[in-house]
């Protein structure tokens, strides 16, 4: 936009003829307004959806900004929180996740995700009890979630709830029939139970619903052991190592399926793959070692006892390493 400036000449004042005349002094031109347009102030409905945008892309950060902003334009937004939630929690602040989730919860506690998320981190930082009540009040409030029931039951499952957990994991079978990890966890509380037959029944069901998955022919290899099927056990690890090749659980298991055979060199060679695939596999060191004994290797006995004992002083199991150690004193003695 140009702008148009105009000058007035003022008037000559005549005083007196035989004055000179004078003239006022001109005065100069001001400077040009310049106006500077404002935008218009984004709602708290558009910083959250720009937010939820940022977070999709990738950028956990922007979100963050958009989302706070929101949050200081209305305080008690519930979706304000939750989204800021869960973007903190891709950005690997729980803490702070944990916070935001509270706060939408405290703005509506009428939305389970809130509950279900909160609750899924609390989980993570090992603190189940909490998460055991946030999934409760998210099927208090949706009770038809499979999910819930299912991610429930883990948590009942750490805190040594057996019961809790199979009747959970039953829940989130009636609602989802074709729930294959609910059918395996629900086998593995089962077999922690010592319920072989229902054990095996449920890992059925879960090879049924995904004939690729590893951990059922796993603990189904544990159940058919317990029952005196080892060929069957057998055949369970081998299947599990054809999916999995370096699956130390089911080299271990097969060795110790293997001594009940009593193919001790066999047994040896699992235990030995079972180190290899996990070098701090505290308890494979430990039966090997008990092996190695049997075999007359009292030297590689000790060894072996020695390392299980290390590892498990490092990971803090000390009612084991107390074992190992008594151990150690037999085999030397």
């Amino acid at each position: 936009m140009q702008y148009q400036y105009k000058t007035t000449i003022l008037s000559i004042a005549l005083l007196l003829g035989s004055l000179p005349t004078l003239v006022q002094a001109q005065t100069p031109p001001s400077a040009p307004t310049i106006v500077i347009p404002t935008l218009p102030q984004r709602s708290v409905t558009e910083l959250i959806s720009q937010g939820v945008q940022k977070l999709n892309s990738g950028d956990a950060t922007g979100a963050i900004a958009d989302l706070t902003e929101a949050i200081r334009l209305e305080p008690t937004s519930a979706a304000a929180y939750y989204q800021r939630g869960v973007a903190r929690s891709k950005f690997g602040d729980n803490s702070g996740a944990i916070a935001d989730y509270t706060q939408s919860i405290r703005f509506d506690n009428s939305f389970a995700p809130a509950y279900v998320n909160q609750a899924m981190l609390y989980a993570e930082m090992g603190k189940y009890g909490e998460a055991l009540v946030n999934y409760t009040q998210a099927l208090a409030l949706n009770p038809r979630d499979g999910t819930i029931y299912y991610n429930r039951a883990i948590a009942r499952s750490a805190l040594a709830d057996r019961q809790g957990a199979i009747k959970d994991y039953t829940e989130a079978i009636a609602l989802q029939p074709n729930y294959a990890m609910a059918y395996l966890n629900r086998g593995i509380n089962r077999l922690e139970l010592e319920d072989y037959q229902a054990a095996m029944a449920d890992f059925n069901d879960a090879l049924r619903l995904d004939p690729r998955l590893v951990a059922a022919y796993e603990n189904r290899g544990i159940a058919r052991r317990q029952t005196g099927d080892l060929k069957g056990a057998i055949a369970d690890y081998n299947q599990a190592l054809k999916l999995a090749p370096n699956s130390q659980n089911a080299f271990y298991n097969r060795a110790i399926t293997r001594q009940q055979q009593g193919n001790q060199q066999a047994a040896l060679e699992d235990y030995n793959r079972a180190i290899r695939a996990n070098d701090h596999l505290a308890i494979a060191y430990s039966n090997r070692g008990m092996l190695r004994h049997n075999m007359g290797d009292r030297e590689g006995a000790i060894e072996d006892l020695r390392t299980a004992a290390r590892l498990l002083f490092e990971q803090g199991q000390t009612a084991e390493y107390q074992k190992t150690v008594d151990m150690i004193r037999q085999v030397q003695q």
